[in-house]
Order: structure tokens, then C-alpha cells, then sequence
């Protein structure tokens, strides 16, 4: 597993964050808003709320993070560096055929064959042991339908939904997609 650990210092608002968060963990409540202003350092906020969510239960505990793009996923990524992330299997790249895992994989499926090092099999495995991960909206809203078992097998005890305000529109968008 890997600490989360990091050396900046909350501001005000984040503070104020972790304070409501603190109040919510007395509670038997099973959900926690924030909706909070843009700047207010909502992704150093799930940071310092998975950290003290790890203070307060003294042992193993899983904490998801889910954006609504990719390129706040690795935000995340660049800003945490003990997060793990995925991603779909068409963003990883194959090194035994030289195309994307997802070619990749069909290609090991007409050949009977497999790759040694897959980069999407490591990068999944990293996700499904760390602490605190971060994926993206479609790729959650994903597993949560076609590989439920993902999700279970992770047993995160936290959902943190950054720009939770665009989240009914991807999983509705996505559901009318896959009816």
C-alpha cells in the first residue's frame, strides 16, 4: 500500500472542509456534500479528508477519487503521487505488438497467445491495491456495470465524485447509450 503523504499545508477553506468532514465521520450519515468554489482546492481537500479518514480507522481502508475527464485524473496523478489510476484499455500501449492494449489483446485472442508485461494488467493492479485511486467517470460508471466484481474486489469504504455536478449527466448519457 502506499501512504498519503504530502507536504502542503491546508488553506482556509480546505480546513474548513476537513472540519465538516470530521463533524460528518461522528455521524452514522452514509453521505457527505461539499459543493464548494472553484479554486477552493477541492482535490487537495479529498487528499487531506483520505488522510484523515486513514488517521481516524488505524488501518486498511481503499478511497476513490473519480473526475469527470481524463485530464483532471491526471491532475491528480501529477499533484499525489501515491494515487493510482485507470484508464480504459485503449489508453495503454502494448509493448509486445506495438499498438494499444486493446489491439493488443485481440490480437492474443486469434493468436492463443499472451503478452508477458501487459501495461493495462499493471496499471489495474496498482489501482485495485492502493489506497487512495482516481479514475474517471466513464471508466467507473464502466466497471460498475459490465465488472462489478472490480469494484467489489476493491471494497472502498469512500467515494469522493469531483465535479459531482456532472456526474447524472455522464451516467445518464452513458445509460441512454447502453440500453
Amino acid at each position: 500500500m502506499y501512504e498519503i503523504k504530502t507536504d502542503w499545508v491546508p488553506r482556509e477553506e480546505q480546513e474548513i472542509m476537513l472540519e465538516k468532514f470530521e463533524s460528518f465521520l461522528e455521524t452514522d450519515n452514509k453521505f457527505f456534500f461539499m459543493d464548494a468554489p472553484v479554486g477552493t482546492g477541492k482535490s487537495f481537500g479529498a487528499v487531506l479528508m483520505a488522510k484523515m479518514y486513514e488517521e481516524k480507522n488505524k488501518g486498511e481502508f481503499k478511497y476513490d477519487v473519480i473526475t469527470n475527464t481524463k485530464q483532471l485524473q491526471e491532475q491528480y496523478l501529477r499533484d499525489f503521487a501515491f494515487m493510482r489510476s485507470i484508464k480504459g484499455v485503449e489508453n495503454y500501449r502494448c509493448f509486445t505488438h506495438g499498438c494499444s492494449c486493446a489491439e493488443g489483446m485481440t490480437i492474443n485472442k486469434m493468436k492463443n497467445t499472451s503478452c508477458n508485461q501487459c501495461s493495462y494488467s499493471m496499471a489495474k493492479a496498482e489501482y485495485m491495491n492502493c489506497k487512495v485511486s482516481v479514475t474517471n467517470f466513464h471508466m467507473f460508471i464502466n466497471y460498475f456495470q459490465y465488472a462489478p466484481d472490480v469494484l467489489m474486489n476493491r471494497n472502498s469504504k469512500i467515494l469522493f465524485i469531483d465535479e459531482a455536478h456532472l456526474f447524472e449527466e455522464t451516467f445518464c448519457s452513458f445509460r441512454s447509450r447502453n440500453w
